[in-house]
C-alpha cells in the first residue's frame, strides 16, 4: 500500500489536523515494511505437505490436495533416450525427502525433482530387472506400489504377480522377497512397519511381513465397490490416506470413465473415509500417492518438504490486520 494512501486511511493527510511528527511516519513505515515482511515470509517458509500429496497425471508429476481433491500439474517428467517416462507409480519419499518413483514402462527407478517434476533414472531402462516379471506383452504390466521405511530400505510391491522386492536405489536393482500372496497395488510404511492395500477382490488393507512378502488382511475398506489400482501413504501425523483407481478394469470388465478418488483408511481396521472425487484435468487413473517421509516414531523429526500452502486471499487479510494494528498504535501516539 503507497505510503500516501496509507497516511490518509490513518488521518494524516487531513489538512484540519496538525503536520503528524516524524516519529509518526516512521510508525507507519514500520506498519508497511511488517506486512511486506510477513509476506515474503510466509511465501518462502518451508512446510510440510498435509494435506497436499505428490502424484503422478500421465507423464507430469502434480500436486493433489487430499482435503478437495484438486489437482495442481507441475512439470513432465521426460523421458530416458528416446523412451518417455509413463505409467509412473509408487511414489515415496526418503528421510531426507528426497522423492522416488518407479515407471511401469521402462521398469525404472527415478528421482523427481518436486519444484519441475524433472526425473533422474537409476539404472536406465529396465534397471529394476523384472522385464520377465510382468504380464507379458507391450507394456508388461507390473502396477508397482513403492515406499521406505524407518531404516530407509524401500520396498516394491507388484498388484499383477503378487510379489514383494528389495530395491537397491543406489543403482535401482531389485532383490526377490516373497510372493504377497494377494493383489497389493499400493505400499506405505509407518515405522517399520509395511502395510499394503488390496486391489479387485482383494480389497482391503493389508500387513505385509517383510522378512517373506506375506500380506495378512487387517480389514476391509468396506465401500461397497470395486478398484483396480490405489496409492498409498502416511502423512506426517500418521494418519493413513489413499488414492483408488478404477480404470482400466480387469479382463472382461466394462470400462467405465470414473475419476479416482481420496480416502482415509482407519489403519486399525481397514474401513474407509468417505471418497473425495480428484478434480481437474486427468482425474482418471490417478495410482500413486506420496505425502510425507515415513513418520519414525522413536526417530528424529521429519525434514520438511519444501510447498507453499498460503493464497494471495490469505496474505491480503494478513496485511489488512498488520495495517490496522499499525493505525491503533499511530492514533494514540498522536
Amino acid at each position: 500500500m503507497p505510503l500516501a494512501l496509507l497516511n490518509t486511511y490513518l488521518g494524516l493527510g487531513k489538512t484540519s489536523v496538525a503536520k503528524p511528527q516524524p516519529d509518526a511516519h516512521r510508525r507507519v513505515r514500520c506498519v508497511v515494511a511488517a506486512c511486506c515482511a510477513a509476506a515474503g515470509i510466509l511465501f518462502s517458509v518451508g512446510t510440510y505437505a498435509e494435506p497436499i500429496a505428490y502424484t503422478a497425471v500421465d507423464d507430469k508429476l502434480a500436486r493433489l490436495d487430499l482435503s478437495n481433491g484438486q489437482l495442481f500439474p507441475i512439470g513432465e517428467f521426460g523421458s530416458i533416450g528416446n523412451t518417455p517416462f509413463l505409467d509412473v507409480e509408487g511414489m515415496a519419499f526418503d528421510s531426507k525427502a528426497t522423492l522416488y518413483a518407479v515407471s511401469d514402462l521402462t521398469e525404472t527407478l527415478m528421482r523427481l525433482q518436486i519444484s519441475s517434476g524433472e526425473a533422474q533414472a537409476i539404472g536406465g531402462i529396465f534397471g529394476l530387472g523384472l522385464q520377465n516379471e510382468g504380464t507379458g506383452g507391450v507394456f508388461n504390466q507390473l502396477d508397482f506400489g513403492l515406499t521406505f521405511t524407518c531404516d530407509d530400505t524401500l520396498w516394491l510391491s507388484s498388484d499383477s504377480v503378487g510379489k514383494l522386492w528389495r530395491v537397491d536405489r543406489g543403482d535401482g536393482s531389485t532383490e526377490f522377497i516373497g510372493e504377497t500372496g494377494v493383489s497389493i497395488s499400493g505400499l506405505a510404511a509407518y515405522g517399520d512397519t509395511l502395510f499394503g492395500i488390496g486391489v479387485g477382490d482383494d480389497e482391503g488393507l493389508y500387513h505385509i511381513d517383510t522378512e517373506t512378502g506375506l500380506a495378512s488382511l487387517i480389514g476391509r475398506l468396506q465401500l461397497g465397490y470395486s478398484f483396480y489400482d490405489a496409492g498409498l501413504g502416511f502423512d506426517g501425523d500418521g494418519n493413513l490416506w489413499a488414492v483408488l483407481d478404477f480404470n482400466p478394469p480387469p479382463a472382461g470388465q466394462p470400462q467405465v470413465e470414473r475419476v479416482s478418488e481420496i480416502v482415509q483408511i482407519n489403519v486399525d481396521t481397514g474401513l474407509a473415509s468417505s471418497p473425495v472425487p480428484v478434480q481437474g484435468d486427468d482425474s482418471i487413473e490417478i495410482e500413486t500417492l506420496a505425502i510425507a517421509p515415513t513418520v519414525c516414531p522413536n526417530g528424529p523429526a521429519d525434514p520438511p518438504i519444501e510447498v507453499t500452502t498460503v493464497g494471495v486471499p490469505a496474505l491480503a487479510l494478513l496485511m489488512l490486520l498488520l495495517a490496522g494494528f499499525g493505525a491503533i498504535l499511530v492514533g494514540r501516539r498522536l
